[in-house]
């Protein structure tokens, strides 16, 4: 797959589906539902015209222009760098599409001000077993760059780059979330787009990454207890789940385990998301957490939402920043 490509499928692919979910966030199913979403609408929740996207795209955005600015300078990841970008965003309205941060997480905001207070990054996130909300999922998707860069496109098949690469995962989601739950939930997803980056087939691809992840825990045992809550993801029998059996929740295992539902249940990029759409509740997310796989996969977007989709410009210079350093 091409590398240019797929960095500006995944930054489109996550700003376009929180901006197709973020009319009905909160909204009841059956709610949803009377609605009879087909298309990209605008107003809802926040009021906000169509193509409006949320801090879901804002972070993802701030976590890819770090990397775009250190890997440029032939550094490694930088979290303290990350952490200023995600103050930027909730105290000087950076990265947003209207110059307006709005739908803060909680989980995001503590952390964000636990490093205003001078804690070291990796140590702002929340560590408690409530605090597993999806607000280091939604924004994980640029560090696969960065871990391909470093660790090279076959590094799923070295145990050693595996651990490694997954150290960096996890301290990148800890700068908000940081218990076992919501790092390991970033590993799955992660794993999910490097395999989709490898030109993994759809029909492989799930049992591709619980191989990956089974193998990790077997060498990582103090993620036994973890690995519990995403059993049911690799479930023979999961992406036959009646609908009704799928949370769109803001709590991690929920909002991918309907992503991955709501991804390998559809045959393209439109589908995957007004199915997300429909699921209600943190809609927002869910869409932009499918929308980032289903984007990268795809790689193919319907003209009329890429017509409403607002700040394109951002979009695309921070997509081409980070490409840029990708071919350094």
């Amino acid at each position: 797959m091409n590398g240019k490509a797929s960095v500006k499928n995944i930054i489109y692919g996550v700003a376009i589906g929180d901006a197709a979910g973020c009319p009905v966030q909160f909204f009841k199913r059956g709610d949803v539902k009377k609605l009879n979403i087909t298309d990209m609408v605008g107003h809802g929740t926040y009021n906000k015209p169509a193509g409006t996207w949320t801090d879901d795209t804002s972070m993802t955005l701030a976590l890819a222009d770090s990397l775009a600015d250190t890997m440029a300078l032939g550094k490694d990841v930088d979290y303290t760098d990350i952490m200023k970008r995600f103050e930027a965003w909730l105290f000087d309205n950076k990265y947003t599409p209207e110059k307006r941060a709005f739908d803060m997480g909680q989980t995001c905001s503590v952390a964000i001000f636990n490093f205003r207070k001078g804690i070291p990054a990796i140590e702002c996130g929340g560590k408690r077993i409530d605090q597993n909300g999806n607000g280091s999922l939604m924004r994980i998707s640029p560090i696969v760059f960065y871990l391909q860069k470093k660790f090279g496109a076959n590094m799923l098949e070295n145990e050693a780059f595996v651990d490694a690469a997954f150290e960096v995962i996890q301290n990148v989601s800890s700068l908000t979330h940081a218990h076992p739950v919501a790092k390991l939930g970033c590993c799955i997803y992660c794993t999910f787009l490097l395999e989709v980056l490898n030109g993994r087939q759809k029909s492989d691809l799930r049992e591709s990454v619980a191989k990956a992840i089974r193998n990790y825990i077997l060498r990582k045992k103090e993620f036994t207890d973890a690995a519990t809550y995403w059993e049911r993801l690799f479930a023979p029998d999961f992406l036959e789940s009646g609908e009704e059996t799928i949370k769109s929740s803001g709590y991690v295992v929920d909002t991918l385990e309907a992503a991955i539902w709501c991804f390998f249940n559809t045959e393209n990029y439109r589908d995957c998301i007004i199915k997300g759409v429909n699921l209600g509740d943190d809609a927002d997310t869910v869409c932009a957490v499918s929308g980032g796989l289903a984007g990268l996969y795809y790689g193919e977007f319907p003209d009329d939402w890429i017509e409403k989709l607002r700040g394109k410009e951002m979009l695309d210079r921070i997509a081409e920043k980070l490409e840029a350093a990708l071919e350094d």
